[in-house]
């Protein structure tokens, strides 16, 4: 995920306070003014938070696959708060605004289903490294 002021996902981790800011200013949030000094991370905290970082487009991917199913079901209000959630999951994804303005005009699941399946094409989602223990061979008894 980039944003106004990042240029990678190391930059997020290393300015936790600025990610929150940036995500708020996305979803159009109040940003209260802090005073708090920048909060010291643990090294594993730190990796957590790497890790969502590099896993975010995969996991906007999964939800935007998720979304499908339910625009397909639902209608009135419940409907329309998943079109907006279907709209920012797009605007994540940096899908060309023309195009989601297109798709939100016809209200048809079926663009969006097209979206994922181009998008699963591009690009395989990363899995992430299992890390193997390696075993010591069972001795013959």
């Amino acid at each position: 995920m980039q944003g106004p002021g990042f240029r990678s996902c190391e930059q997020l981790v290393r300015q936790p306070y600025r990610a929150a800011v940036l995500i708020r200013w996305e979803r159009n949030e109040a940003v209260p003014p802090s005073s708090d000094p920048p909060r010291e991370y643990t090294p594993y905290q730190l990796e957590v938070i790497r890790r969502y970082y590099e896993n975010l487009p995969n996991n906007l991917l999964r939800r935007l696959e998720e979304l499908v199913g339910d625009l397909y079901l639902t209608t009135g209000k419940k409907g329309e708060r998943l079109w907006e959630r279907t709209r920012q999951i797009l605007v994540q994804l940096e899908i060309p605004s023309s195009r989601i303005d297109y798709i939100l005009s016809r209200r048809d699941p079926v663009l969006v289903a097209e979206i994922v399946q181009e998008l699963l094409r591009q690009k395989k989602p990363v899995q992430p490294e299992r890390r193997s223990v390696e075993r010591e061979p069972k001795s013959g008894s």
